[in-house]
């Protein structure tokens, strides 16, 4: 669910001011949540959304 939410903001980020910055937060927080829990969900989320960046 979390991951999901993420994703969808993500996404529809890209029409508020600043959403490179905020692209930027979502990935470090990715980051930070992988170093944690070590899920590769995860990590395969973050490629996912690097690409489309």
């Amino acid at each position: 669910m979390f991951l999901e939410g993420v994703e969808f903001h993500f996404k529809e980020c890209a029409a508020e001011k600043n959403w490179t910055l905020i692209r930027y937060d979502f990935l470090q927080g990715l980051r930070t949540l992988y170093n944690q829990l070590q899920d590769q969900e995860i990590k395969k989320l973050a490629k996912e959304l690097i690409e489309i960046e």
